[in-house]
């Protein structure tokens, strides 16, 4: 079996380079399974565990838009006709009721609402406002549980952030299936 000492080898090599998975496998000729166990101890570059946040952020982007199907959450809430709330899933921004940098409720559904950009432009300003908008959408229990997630230090292992992807793809997959 010396050819699995070369691929194994290569792997790491590879890996140390900044390669994704998905890279490595075109050069090395082995189940993702394998290389997965191979290269569990070999740690990530700061560039690579950016590029798994950056593909993190936008799945989840991706799955909260979808799941509002295309209408602005706070235009919808509001008293407005329904037929002004629909923007389009292109046109919604995530508004997040606690930042992006904390990161123990980054990818949170409930930290986040897809809205127009009028409304997020108008929340972002206003933080009272936006209090009572997450307030009202997950009532007082969840938005208490959230603040608490939110006050609390996470640091995702690079398998979590690759859970958390693979994720989300999924519920992507299901809600275009619908």
């Amino acid at each position: 079996m010396v050819y699995l000492n070369e691929d194994y080898k290569k792997a790491i090599e590879l890996r140390k380079k900044g390669l994704s998975y998905s890279e490595i496998l075109k050069c090395v000729p082995v189940a993702k399974s394998t290389l997965s166990l191979w290269l569990r101890s070999v740690g990530l570059s700061k560039k690579q565990r950016q590029r798994l946040t950056d593909k993190l952020d936008t799945v989840f982007s991706r799955f909260k838009r979808l799941m509002s199907g295309g209408y602005c959450k706070r235009c919808w809430l509001t008293n407005k006709p329904k037929s002004n709330a629909y923007k389009g899933y292109d046109r919604l921004q995530n508004a997040h009721c606690h930042s992006r940098v904390k990161r123990s409720v980054r990818w949170d559904e409930d930290n986040v609402a897809p809205l127009c950009g009028g409304c997020h432009m108008y929340l972002d300003r206003e933080y009272s406002a936006k209090q009572e908008f997450f307030l009202g959408l997950l009532g007082q229990a969840g938005f208490n549980a959230l603040n608490e997630r939110a006050n609390q230090k996470k640091q995702f292992t690079i398998e979590e952030l690759r859970r958390k992807i693979e994720y989300f793809k999924a519920r992507i997959k299901e809600l275009q299936e619908e």
